[in-house]
């Protein structure tokens, strides 16, 4: 008999895909207090800075590199997240980096359960990557990209 989740969404087939869905949740919704960190107020000042004088090509915010050239590649996303920010506020800005945090991990999930990964592998490799990838999930432009 195969075996049906306990979840009532019935997401998963298995028993270990139910607890790396379980771990990957929990682990950011335990995360999302620590999501601000410094790269988030840099690429909120940057939106602004863009939103208010047009794309930046010199350095006008630090001593050091005072008027020196600048090519920001990530100017999107600067905006995107000034945008989010102004419009629905701080806390939409820490959920949206949350969700697209998650979906990450579990679009990588459902990748290797379609194409063949044993369910316990797929569990060993979501309990081995949290620990790394936790730390570094703050919102910043690479969050969008």
């Amino acid at each position: 008999m195969r075996f049906r989740s306990t979840f009532p969404w019935n997401l998963t087939r298995a028993p270990q895909l139910d607890v790396a869905l379980v771990v990957v949740l929990g682990t950011m919704l335990a995360r999302i207090p620590h999501l601000v960190w410094t790269d988030t107020w840099f690429n909120l000042v940057l939106g602004r800075e863009i939103a208010q004088h047009g794309l930046i090509h010199r350095n006008t915010l630090t001593w050091e590199g005072w008027q020196a050239p600048v090519v920001d590649l990530q100017w999107l996303a600067h905006s995107i997240w000034y945008a989010v920010h102004q419009s629905v506020g701080l806390p939409a800005v820490i959920v949206l980096g949350a969700i697209i945090g998650t979906t990450t991990l579990l679009a990588g999930v459902w990748w290797a359960a379609h194409h063949g990964a044993s369910h316990g592998r797929i569990l060993l490799t979501v309990l081995l990557v949290l620990p790394a990838f936790i730390p570094q999930m703050v919102v910043r432009a690479q969050t969008l990209v």
